[in-house]
């Protein structure tokens, strides 16, 4: 039972008002077909859309089975279309994009049907429209009497109670506007048809009851005796109850229309994927050359070396830097009780030059000659991070011995040290022990140089990155006093270094140094300097992220475009969504899907190729490296592993559907009337 109660109408223009319907009031039982005729203008359509519920702005009441339509709220409304409205337009108002079962069984798709349940009730739809042979066709194929079938069948899809037929013969022939008026009879032995037409012959030939419309008034109200037309057996009802689109269903509406757009989505994707390369190659550029390091440094300074200072010391470009005092090394000794030694390396002792000549430790010549392409026996020793305890040293002692421990001045060297100070024509390196070497040095507080005078007693079989020695723990007081007149009570360092006698289980050993108090931080050597590289990469790969983060910004605007333009393309789909029952947040997630599809495209595109790239960069590397030494290991530079790709593409994913979220509400708020009405 339908009831329409004093209906009111009026569109607010700018300077006045024009009133569409006044006072109309029609009740129409099951099982009828009812014709709305006037002349255009006469409020025909307007009166359609309220039953329909496309239009909320009005006064008055629709009761349908004892439900308001008025005091009916959002969800309501959308569940009203959607189960008890059915909708039959002059121009089909059909997705081309789709054939004619798929345009069936979005209806279904709406309502969150079982698949099973939907094909069965699509077919039975097909068939009952004459058209079964024609499911797989797609619409833009058909004959206008065939599309007109297939928005019949779309209409029946949920059983509606009401079935709104506008001008549904408008747009066709005689004789197929005369078939499709007899399909439309039969349906109204079981459904409220309402047929809106201009046709008078129409009305009367098929309508139980004809309503009068003239200037937004019913005039005249007349039952009419339509022709007999044969009983069909239309109790094909399925129960539905669900109303909300799955998100599956929304993610294929969206891929179908990339689908159609190829060339668009591709490019807009590509556009995307641009950023996502550089940001890509920046993370996989810091992951890979972080691996590198860590595998080189492990592998070149000794496991059971500790760097000791305090905390702030370790942090990237600390404000509260500080250099700690001979009161902080003895602190530090007595924290550090089971160590072998702990070295204090004074930042006032400066190393630069060792020779076995006294006259090539000028810094200053000795620069002039490398420059000249000159041979020297002197090695430049600028660092003092790789001076070590001789009694506490790991590494095999290949010629000599250990120095004495009462002889400050007595030294060991590593192999690769021994090598490069050897007289150029001598190859035995054991003809330097007992030899006397000598190492420049300055004060960094007075600038005073010395030339330092060691005893080579011993060499290792290391081969070391860069020039090592090896001293005893009073070598640096005894070179401050002697050569510098100064005492280490007055010297200043930045850290001490601790040499622990159990190599395997150093992790242990500086947990428990930190462990025990909080004043000073212990962490290895190696890591000390592993920390420090990577704090450099991470700058560095910061810079390149934030640089290839503008394109990725200007790729979201594209994406965000490109959304909106396919608003714009599909405005009669999202009003035949909407007159079907769509919820706005279905429309919603159909375009945010679309989106999302597209950010996930470019994620994985600029994933691919950012692997490849990957490899090229490693092996150009590896290459280049090993024309200058064969002894070159394969290197991976570059890398990304699993985690860090699932981010990259989900990031993708989630900023795409951050730039389809403007878009896709615009859709989402469409006027369904103005939506449907566009061609």
């Amino acid at each position: 039972m339908l009831e329409i109660k004093n209906i009111f109408k009026t569109y607010k223009l700018k300077n006045h008002h024009v009133d569409a319907l006044q006072d109309i009031n029609i009740n129409i039982d099951d099982g009828n077909m009812i014709a709305i005729v006037g002349q255009s203008g006469s409020g025909k359509t307007s009166l359609m859309n309220i039953l329909g519920a496309l239009d909320s702005d009005f006064k008055g009441d629709v009761i349908i089975d004892n439900v308001s339509l008025k005091k009916a709220k959002t969800k309501e409304i959308d569940h009203y279309r959607k189960d008890k409205i059915g909708f039959i337009f002059q121009h089909f108002t059909l997705i081309n994009s789709l054939n004619a079962r798929e345009n069936i069984e979005l209806a279904f798709d709406i309502s969150n049907t079982k698949k099973s349940i939907k094909k069965a009730r699509s077919q039975e739809l097909l068939e009952l429209v004459g058209l079964k042979e024609h499911q797989k066709k797609k619409v833009n194929v058909l004959s206008g009497g065939q599309k007109q079938r297939v928005a019949i069948a779309r209409a029946l899809a949920n059983d509606p109670t009401i079935l709104l037929a506008d001008e549904p013969t408008g747009a066709l022939d005689h004789k197929t506007g005369q078939q499709i008026m007899q399909l439309l009879k039969k349906v109204a032995q079981k459904h409220i048809v309402v047929l809106v037409t201009h046709d008078m012959d129409l009305a009367y030939q098929y309508a139980n009851r004809i309503v009068y419309l003239e200037d937004g008034k019913v005039v005249n109200v007349q039952n009419n005796i339509p022709k007999v037309v044969d009983g069909i057996d239309l109790n094909t009802k399925t129960n539905i109850t669900k109303s909300n689109m799955k998100f599956f269903t929304a993610l294929k509406l969206a891929y179908r229309n990339l689908l159609l757009k190829k060339g668009r989505t591709i490019g807009t994707a590509l556009g995307m994927s641009i950023g996502i390369i550089g940001i890509s190659l920046a993370l996989a550029l810091n992951m890979g050359t972080k691996k590198a390091v860590n595998d080189q440094v492990l592998s070149i300074f000794p496991a059971n070396k500790i760097f000791a200072s305090v905390p702030s010391n370790f942090e990237m470009n600390s404000k509260d830097y500080q250099l700690l005092t001979y009161d902080d090394y003895l602190k530090v000794k007595n924290i550090a009780k089971d160590a072998n030694g702990v070295y204090f390396p004074s930042m006032n002792m400066i190393f630069s030059i060792m020779s076995l000549n006294k006259d090539d430790t000028d810094y200053t010549e000795y620069m002039k000659k490398v420059q000249e392409g000159k041979e020297t026996s002197a090695v430049a020793l600028i660092s003092t991070s790789n001076i070590n305890l001789a009694y506490s040293t790991t590494s095999e002692i290949g010629y000599g011995k250990l120095p004495s421990k009462d002889k400050p001045f007595d030294i060991m060297i590593s192999l690769t040290t021994a090598k490069d100070i050897l007289d150029k024509n001598d190859t035995n390196v054991a003809n330097l022990i007992g030899k006397k070497v000598y190492l420049a040095a300055t004060d960094s507080q007075d600038k005073k140089n010395a030339t330092i005078e060691f005893t080579i007693t011993g060499i290792t079989r290391d081969s070391t990155l860069m020039p090592t020695i090896y001293v005893n723990d009073n070598f640096v007081s005894s070179a401050l006093e002697k050569y510098f007149d100064m005492s280490i009570k007055d010297s200043k360092t930045d850290g001490f270094i601790v040499f622990y006698n159990n190599t395997k289980n150093v992790d242990n050993y500086v947990k428990e140094l930190n462990d025990s108090q909080k004043e000073y931080k212990f962490q290895g050597a190696a890591q000390t300097i592993i920390s420090m590289v990577n704090s450099i990469l991470d700058i560095i790969r910061n810079g390149l992220i934030a640089f290839s983060s503008i394109s990725v910004f200007v790729a979201i605007l594209m994406i965000a475009i490109v959304v909106y333009i396919s608003v714009l393309e599909r405005k009669q789909e999202i009003g035949i969504l909407r007159a079907m029952g769509a919820k706005t947040k279905d429309i919603r997630n159909i375009f945010l899907n679309e989106a999302l599809c597209i950010g996930l495209l470019s994620g994985c595109i600029g994933v691919v190729i950012s692997l490849g790239l990957c490899q090229v960069i490693n092996k150009a590397i590896t290459n280049t490296l090993k024309t200058m030494s064969s002894n070159v290991p394969d290197l991976t530079i570059a890398q990304l592993d699993v985690k860090t790709i699932i981010i990259i593409i989900a990031c993708c994913g989630l900023l795409s559907v951050i730039a389809g979220v403007i878009p896709s509400i615009k859709a989402a708020h469409l006027d369904p009337i103005d939506a449907i009405r566009k061609k």
